[in-house]
């Protein structure tokens, strides 16, 4: 049995790449031995029983360069590693990568998990800096701009070195062509994250009059926006209600505007850490980020039932969302088209109904053994398999 190591960060922890992490590795366990190899951890009682009994899990020691790569190389001599599954998150810890293409012998993936334009939307916050002040401006454009540029130096040593590299959806291959110095793509291959539960049964005729917003409340989230369509569109659909689920240092900001704005039926339900049952009482999704990598809220959202809508702001939103099929993609930021697309679906029931089948049959594309698969393709391909 060929051994596979997955090499992150940080491991266990609560954040996506690990949540994802553990997943895709028990979903191969039976394929290959895994072993999970991670430079720092938390919380390792409460998490590590996730992970199939087959699985190995290893820590790198809290030290320098030289006696991590020594324990790393250990690791991979113990274990017989044939390849390595790079869970890029931009910590500083690709010379473990770098390692393991001097050292020979292994194949390596790495796998990136956000979008490859994320270390340029800095400029989105020019606006928000008066013209006269030009010392702040100065001080954006070069310190966001240098660290732009060596992200985009890191990336493409990365892409250099490994056999594959894996970017969330197909949109987000031309932002990684955009986005570093590489102008070919024939290592380059897109494969989504895997919904990380099971969504409870639904029956959509029984779903709730419910529009539901999950995630921080910052500005990137646009979670002020959702409240603008919401007065927009609240005295046409007296019937429904929003629901506000998460935290986060805009909350004190989205109960002033619930109150200075006189929106009604706005329910604020706080952090949840399990969200199946909000997707599935609710009939409608909203996102209004100022731009995503692949947020995984969509296809969850969708698995049960619920309808999303969402800015096109980011390139994988056509990968998830048929327009006007499984969901609407709506021209960034325009809040009247969005209103009137939120208003059609509360309005026209059979048209809703419609549309919660088609995403339904659309987030099977995104369930585990989907995404297995696709990652069994990978490796078969990379380690050669017949």
């Amino acid at each position: 049995m060929k051994t596979i190591l997955f090499l992150l960060a940080r491991y266990p922890a609560f954040g996506g790449i690990e949540t994802v992490t553990t997943v895709l590795a028990n979903s191969l366990a039976e394929q290959y031995r895994i072993v999970l190899c991670s430079v720092k951890g938390e919380k390792e009682h409460e998490l590590l029983h996730r992970l199939d009994a087959r699985i190995t899990f290893r820590m790198l020691p809290n030290a320098g360069k030289k006696e991590r790569i020594a324990a790393l190389e250990t690791i991979l001599t113990e274990y017989r590693v044939e390849l390595v599954i790079y869970q890029d998150s931009y910590a500083p810890n690709q010379y473990l990568a770098h390692y393991i293409k001097q050292r020979g012998g292994i194949k390596l993936i790495v796998a990136e998990h956000s979008s490859p334009s994320l270390s340029r939307k800095w400029v989105l916050q020019l606006p928000q800096i008066p013209w006269w002040n030009l010392y702040r401006r100065f001080k954006l454009i070069y310190f966001n701009g240098k660290g732009h540029l060596l992200t985009l130096i890191r990336r493409t040593r990365l892409y250099t070195i490994c056999d594959r590299y894996v970017v969330l959806s197909e949109g987000l291959k031309q932002e990684f062509l955009d986005n570093s110095f590489v102008h070919d793509t024939a290592k380059l291959c897109a494969i989504g994250n895997p919904v990380s539960y099971t969504p409870l049964p639904v029956n959509l005729n029984d779903k709730k009059k419910q529009v539901l917003f999950i995630g921080q409340f910052v500005g990137l989230k646009g979670i002020n926006r959702l409240l603008r369509i919401w007065a927009k569109v609240q005295e046409q659909a007296t019937e429904w209600s929003l629901v506000l689920v998460g935290d986060g240092p805009l909350m004190p900001s989205v109960r002033e505007q619930i109150q200075e704005g006189r929106l009604q039926r706005v329910c604020t339900e706080g952090f949840r850490s399990n969200v199946r049952d909000y997707c599935a009482a609710a009939s409608v999704f909203c996102l209004c980020s100022l731009f995503e990598g692949f947020p995984m809220v969509l296809p969850e959202a969708m698995c049960s039932g619920a309808v999303p809508i969402g800015f096109n702001s980011f390139a994988a939103l056509e990968d998830i969302i048929t327009d006007g099929v499984s969901g609407y993609s709506v021209p960034a930021f325009d809040e009247d088209a969005f209103a009137a697309r939120l208003l059609q679906l509360m309005q026209d029931d059979a048209l809703r109904l419609r549309m919660a089948e088609a995403a339904l049959a659309r987030s099977a594309a995104f369930n585990v053994p989907a995404v297995a698969a696709r990652w069994q393709t990978l490796l078969d391909d990379v380690l050669g398999n017949a």
